[in-house]
């Protein structure tokens, strides 16, 4: 459970000087864009920007990669009740540089049971 501070407690902070920002979300989004540009130099090699997950070369990029998919999808979680740790400015961006965000197409459901029906006519 998330405790409020109480008016007297923000006017103390602040009358010390006491700033209202995120800088530990900003140091992040500087830390963000520099694996941004990480991403980009990978792309200009590999021509796409699918990090494995075991690429030895830099590990810490193919993490941050497996990452920022999986917070991706979470974004669109209805059920997820914690605050993104993604933007639409992140996502466009990785948009721009041509970042899938899924690499195995998985099968709709109707492909899957005509299968089963054609599977279950032969056997």
């Amino acid at each position: 459970q998330q405790k409020k501070l109480s008016s007297e407690r923000i006017e103390a902070l602040e009358s010390m000087g006491f700033e209202w920002t995120r800088t530990a979300w900003n140091r992040g989004d500087d830390r963000w864009q520099e694996v941004l540009a990480e991403l980009k130099e990978y792309k200009q090699i590999h021509g796409d920007c699918n990090v494995p997950i075991s690429y030895q070369a830099n590990v810490q990029l193919a993490k941050w990669v497996m990452n920022q998919r999986a917070c991706y999808h979470r974004f669109f979680d209805e059920n997820w009740n914690q605050s993104p740790r993604i933007t639409t400015e992140r996502i466009e961006a990785l948009n721009e540089i041509g970042f899938e965000w899924r690499l195995r197409r998985r099968p709709e459901w109707d492909e899957c049971y005509d299968e089963l029906v054609a599977y279950k006519e032969q056997h």
